[in-house]
């Protein structure tokens, strides 16, 4: 296989790919590139927007989140929020197939 040649992905893994461009797609559609942090809380299920803000400053929160000049309050761009999302999902099946 020479430098120009890529291996084709594998119909599941294209299949994957194309729902979580979808999912995101919809996402940027209805909510715009940023989320806010109100929706931040809404999506990752923290009980207040206090509780997002508490986990951001200890380094616990997984997903890259941005202060804007003149803005208060966290964001986080929407597409990353997907990606954070997705990773969740492929850590929760190496751990199921590291029981069996």
């Amino acid at each position: 296989m020479d430098e120009k040649t890529q291996p084709e992905a594998s119909p599941a893994v294209a299949e994957i790919e194309s729902a979580r461009d979808v999912v995101c797609r919809q996402l940027v559609k209805i909510y715009g590139p940023l989320l806010n942090r109100d929706q931040l809380v809404q999506f990752l299920g923290f009980r207040t927007a206090e509780a997002l803000e508490r986990s951001v400053e200890r380094g616990q929160l997984g997903l890259k989140v941005i202060r804007l000049p003149h803005r208060q309050g966290l964001f986080a761009r929407t597409s990353d929020l997907v990606d954070y999302l997705d990773s969740l999902d492929q850590h929760v099946i190496q751990r199921k197939e590291r029981k069996v």
